[in-house]
C-alpha cells in the first residue's frame, strides 16, 4: 500500500525512475561489478513495477510518460552493450538483438492500448512511421540484424494504430489515419525492399506492404461512400503503385514487392470504383459508367505492365485469370444499369459491347501468352450483355449488339488469312458476315424495315460483293450476292405484287412461256456458263 501511496507522487515516481534507468544504463556500458548483469535487469524490473504502479494509480496523466523513458533507456542498454561487447573482441551478442526489439515494443504497445486521442494517434503514426524509414536506410551493421525487424515493429505499430481507430466509432480521425498508416507503411516496404541485402528480407518488406493494402483496401471499402474526391484520389495512387509493382515483376528483389502492389492495388481499385458505382448506380448520367471504366482501364494498365516486365508463364497465366475476372464484372456492372435507368441505353450498350468485343479480340490474338480462357470469358460475356440488352431491357437497333462483335470476328478472320495462306473465308469470315448481314435482313420480313437500315444494308451488301469479286474471296461474295437479292426482292415485293395484279394473267403466261422458249433454245450454253460460274466461284478463296 506505502509503494502504491508513493507512486501517486509524481516527483517520487520521477526520482525513482531515473535512479533505476540510470543504473540500467551503467551497467549495460560498464558490465562489471557493481554495474554487473543483476544489477541491470533488477534496476530494470524495479522501474517497470514502479510505472506500472504509477499508471494503476493515476499518478500519471499520459501512459507515454511512464513507458517512453523506459524503452529508451533499454534501447540504449542495448546498444551500450553491444558498442561495449565489440571493444572486448566478443562476438555481436543476439541477446541483445532482443533487448532493442523489445524497447521497440515497449515504445510503441502502451500508445495502442490507451485512449485514442487524435494527438496521440497522429504522434504514434508519424514518429513510428518516419522512424521506421530513418532505421531502414541507417547502414546499421548486418550481424546485429536489427535493422528489418526495427522496421517492420514500428511500421507494424502503425498499422495497429490505423486498425484500432478504423474499427473505433468515437475516432474522429479514423479514415485518414488509417490511410496514411498503410501508405506509409508500403513506403517503408519499398525502402526495405531497396536495401535488402538478401530476399528473405525482401520477402519481408512484401509481407509488410501486403499488410498495408489490407488496411487501405478496407478503409476504402468502409469508407468510399461518403467522400468522391478521396475515392478518386486513392483510386489514382493504387492504380499507379499497381502498374509500378506489375513492371518490376521481373526484377527478382522487387518481384514479391511487386507482385502485392500489383495485385493489391487492382484489389483498392476494385473495391473503391464498385462502392462508388453502387452508390451512384441510380443517379442519371454517366458517374456509374466512369467507375466502371476507370477500374476497367487500370486493370488493362496493370496487366500490360505485368506482361511487359516479366515473361514468366505464371505470370502471364495470371494477367489473363485477372482479364477475364475484369470483362466478367464489367459485363455485370453494365447490366446492372441497363436494368436500374434506361437513360443513354444505346449509347452505354454501344460502348460495352465494343469494349467487349475488344477484350475477346485481344484474348484470342494473344491465347498463346495469355490463355484461350481469356477470350473465351470474354466472348460469352460478350454474348451474354447483348443478348440480355437486346431481349430483356429492349435496347434498340439490334445492330448495337450485332455490329460490334462482327466487326471483331471479321478483324481476326482477315488477321488469320493474312498469316495462314491455307485458310479459307468460310471458317474465318463467314459467321462474322452472317453475322453482321442477317440480323439486319430479318427486319425485311418481320416488322417495319426503317430507311437507314434499307441503305445501309444494300450498301454494305453490294460492297462485300465487290470486295469478294476483286480479293477473289468466296464467302464475302456468295454471302453478299444472296443477301443483295434477298434483299432487292423484299424491297421491291410490293411493286412486284402491284404489278402482278394490274397485268391480264394471260400476259403473264406469254412472258412465262416466251422464257422458257428462250432458255430451251440455248440450253447447252447456259448449262455450260452455269457450270463455269459455278467452278469459278468455288475456286475462290
Amino acid at each position: 500500500m506505502l509503494a502504491v501511496g508513493a507512486a501517486g507522487h509524481g516527483w517520487v515516481v520521477t526520482g525513482a525512475l531515473a535512479l533505476l534507468l540510470a543504473a540500467h544504463v551503467a551497467a549495460a556500458a560498464i558490465g562489471r561489478p557493481p554495474f554487473a548483469r543483476a544489477t541491470r535487469w533488477t534496476s530494470l524490473a524495479g522501474a517497470l513495477a514502479i510505472a506500472a504502479a504509477s499508471v494503476l494509480a493515476g499518478g500519471t496523466r499520459e501512459i507515454e510518460f511512464a513507458t517512453l523513458p523506459i524503452a529508451a533507456a533499454c534501447g540504449a542498454g542495448a546498444v551500450l552493450a553491444v558498442r561495449r561487447r565489440r571493444r572486448e573482441g566478443a562476438p555481436w551478442p543476439a541477446a541483445e538483438q532482443a533487448v532493442w526489439c523489445a524497447a521497440l515494443v515497449l515504445a510503441t504497445a502502451p500508445s495502442l492500448l490507451a485512449v485514442a486521442e487524435p494527438a496521440r494517434v497522429w504522434l504514434l503514426i508519424g514518429i513510428s512511421l518516419i522512424t521506421a524509414g530513418a532505421i531502414a536506410l541507417t547502414p546499421i551493421p548486418d550481424a546485429w540484424r536489427v535493422r528489418v525487424p526495427s522496421a517492420l515493429i514500428l511500421a507494424g505499430a502503425a498499422l495497429a494504430m490505423g486498425v484500432r481507430v478504423l474499427a473505433d466509432p468515437w475516432a474522429a480521425v479514423g479514415d485518414a489515419a488509417a490511410i496514411s498508416a498503410a501508405v506509409g507503411a508500403v513506403a517503408v516496404a519499398v525502402i526495405l525492399t531497396a536495401t535488402a541485402t538478401t530476399f528473405a528480407e525482401a520477402r519481408l518488406a512484401a509481407g509488410l506492404a501486403a499488410a498495408g493494402v489490407a488496411l487501405l483496401a478496407t478503409t476504402t471499402l468502409l469508407g468510399a461512400g461518403d467522400d468522391t474526391a478521396a475515392v478518386a484520389v486513392t483510386v489514382a495512387l493504387s492504380g499507379a503503385a499497381g502498374v509500378a509493382g506489375a513492371a518490376a515483376l521481373g526484377l527478382r528483389r522487387w518481384a514479391a514487392l511487386g507482385g502485392v502492389l500489383a495485385v493489391g492495388g487492382m484489389v483498392v481499385v476494385a473495391v473503391g470504383c464498385a462502392v462508388r458505382f453502387l452508390v451512384v448506380a441510380g443517379s442519371p448520367g454517366f458517374e456509374a459508367d466512369l467507375w466502371v471504366l476507370a477500374a476497367a482501364g487500370i486493370a488493362v494498365a496493370i496487366a500490360v505492365a505485368a506482361l511487359r516486365g516479366a515473361a514468366s508463364r505464371r505470370v502471364a497465366v495470371a494477367v489473363g485469370t485477372s482479364l477475364g475476372v475484369a470483362v466478367v464484372l464489367l459485363a455485370a456492372a453494365e447490366t446492372y444499369l441497363l436494368a436500374v435507368t434506361t437513360d443513354f441505353a444505346e449509347l452505354r450498350t454501344a460502348v460495352t459491347m465494343t469494349m467487349l468485343t475488344a477484350a475477346a479480340y485481344v484474348g484470342a490474338v494473344w491465347r498463346g501468352r495469355l490463355g484461350l480462357g481469356f477470350a473465351v470469358v470474354a466472348a460469352i460475356s460478350a454474348a451474354a450483355f447483348g443478348l440480355s440488352a437486346f431481349f430483356a431491357f429492349g435496347v434498340e437497333p439490334v445492330e448495337l449488339v450485332t455490329v460490334p462483335p462482327a466487326l471483331g470476328g471479321i478483324a481476326y478472320g482477315t488477321r488469320t488469312l493474312a498469316r495462314r495462306p491455307e485458310a479459307r473465308t468460310w471458317p474465318a469470315l463467314g459467321p462474322w458476315l452472317a453475322l453482321l448481314l442477317l440480323p439486319s435482313l430479318l427486319y425485311d420480313f418481320v416488322g417495319e424495315a426503317e430507311l437507314w437500315r434499307v441503305v445501309a444494308l444494300g450498301v454494305v451488301a453490294v460492297g462485300l460483293v465487290v470486295l469478294g469479286a476483286v480479293l477473289k474471296l468466296q464467302a464475302p461474295l456468295v454471302l453478299g450476292s444472296a443477301v443483295v437479292l434477298v434483299h432487292a426482292v423484299a424491297q421491291l415485293w410490293p411493286w412486284i405484287s402491284t404489278s402482278y395484279v394490274a397485268v391480264p394473267w394471260w400476259l403473264w403466261l406469254g412472258i412465262g412461256g416466251a422464257v422458257l422458249i428462250f432458255i430451251a433454245a440455248r440450253y447447252e450454253r447456259r448449262v455450260k456458263q452455269l457450270r463455269a460460274a459455278i467452278t469459278a466461284v468455288t475456286s475462290l478463296r
